[in-house]
């Protein structure tokens, strides 16, 4: 059975990440509005009824910037987390986002690393599978900070 997911702004801006989960599974697509403002959705992939939406500002944040094709979800099953990169919004804006992949709650976010305009990458410590490590490129800015990786 085929279903078209309506309602989920005005574009998908990025690759949809699917999750795989015991109450069902979701797919997770990253939207944006005409007013520019950003949003997580997951989607149960059943029925294609709304199973969370993000679409807020964390603590310290002023909100999820602008993504391009290159910010696609990425999936942690170890530690059961979806990280998703963006722009910031303004001064101080987060660009690194963590959401628990179960609830579609946001877990953490990270401010002060400037735009990310690529994934997320996760690799996990040799000791321990449950011990991750998110990588994330922040964009140079002209005349400024140069290209980083955290």
């Amino acid at each position: 059975m085929d279903y078209l997911f309506v309602g989920v702004g005005d574009g998908v801006y990025a690759r949809p990440a699917v999750l795989a989960s015991a109450d069902g599974d979701r797919v997770v697509v990253v939207t944006r509005s005409t007013a520019g403002l950003v949003s997580v959705i997951a989607l149960r992939a059943a029925d294609g009824g709304l199973a969370s939406v993000f679409s807020g500002a964390a603590a310290g944040c002023t909100g999820m910037g602008l993504m391009g094709s290159g910010n696609s979800p990425v999936l942690d099953s170890a530690t059961n987390r979806l990280y998703v990169t963006s722009d910031t919004r303004g001064a101080g804006g987060c660009s690194v986002w963590a959401f628990r992949a179960d609830l579609g709650a946001l877990a953490w976010s990270r401010a002060g690393l400037g735009s990310i305009e690529a994934a997320a990458a996760v690799g996990n410590s040799l000791n321990s599978l449950i011990s991750s490590h998110v990588y994330v490129g922040a964009t140079a800015t002209p005349g400024g900070t140069p290209a980083t990786l955290y």
